[in-house]
């Protein structure tokens, strides 16, 4: 549910390092558990075992995966050029200089193409054609 937050609202994000993002992302998983548990609060509890079996639980999960699948196949037909950058940045929390001295490039190289990989996600998010983005 959070990752699916974060994907909606990717364009929110000010900055591309890894404490910035790390922090943005902390404050979309929280929120969503907030959210989550005051649903809960709201509503009866429901064993697992029954929830499963609800149609429009498995509707919302099919739901969620689908764009999820969505998003990791986003990122897996970025660039080369474009998802190593973006996934050392965000999944190894390394910073623009580590990046370029990983890469043996600039920082600011480091930088820019975080940024694009950005933009092309939220494009492909919002539905745009994969051929109306530039390509690095």
């Amino acid at each position: 549910m959070a990752l699916l937050r974060a994907w909606r609202s990717i364009e929110s994000l000010q900055s591309a390092e890894p404490g910035q993002m790390c922090s943005w992302l902390d404050r979309i998983a929280r929120n969503t558990a907030i959210d989550l548990a005051r649903q809960q609060a709201r509503s009866s509890v429901v064993p697992f075992e029954e929830s499963i079996e609800d149609p429009k639980n498995f509707s919302r999960e099919s739901e969620v995966r689908e764009i999820l699948d969505g998003a990791l196949l986003a990122i897996k037909d970025l660039p080369e050029t474009l998802r190593v950058p973006l996934i050392l940045n965000v999944a190894d929390e390394l910073t623009a200089p580590e990046i370029a001295d990983r890469l043996q490039i600039s920082a600011a190289a480091v930088r820019q193409r975080i940024s694009r990989a950005r933009k092309r996600l939220i494009e492909c998010r919002d539905g745009a054609s994969p051929g109306s983005a530039k390509h690095s």
